[in-house]
């Protein structure tokens, strides 16, 4: 069995500061290392999320060029449907003057 001395280190309160320093220092770099890490991971993840968001705007867009397709086919319906309603109406009612006019005739 060894015997281990047993050495009385005497410190000044200034060698202690200076070493509770340097070590401060070290997790002052390390913490600095970890933010730097952080902030890289942050910016990638912020890249792919503008990517992300520059896809989706672009699909938006052509969901509204395709909206806005739609309605303009919607609208000429309409005025086709307009269209074809007034045409029925003029003839209901030349029909009906017709009548009226053979009517008049017969009893005249």
């Amino acid at each position: 069995m060894q015997q281990v001395e047993e050495q009385t280190v005497r410190m000044s309160t200034s060698d202690l500061i200076l070493i509770q320093q340097k070590e401060l220092g070290k997790r002052m770099d390390q913490l600095d290392k970890r933010i730097d890490q952080t902030r890289d991971e942050l910016g990638k993840h912020m890249d792919r999320l503008e990517t992300r968001m520059d896809k989706l705007e672009s699909r938006m867009d052509k969901q509204d060029e395709k909206i806005d397709r739609l309605a303009d086919k919607i609208d000429e319906l309409r005025r086709d449907l307009m269209t074809g309603s007034n045409h029925g109406q003029i003839s209901t009612i030349t029909t009906i003057g017709i009548a009226l006019a053979v009517i008049y005739s017969v009893l005249r």
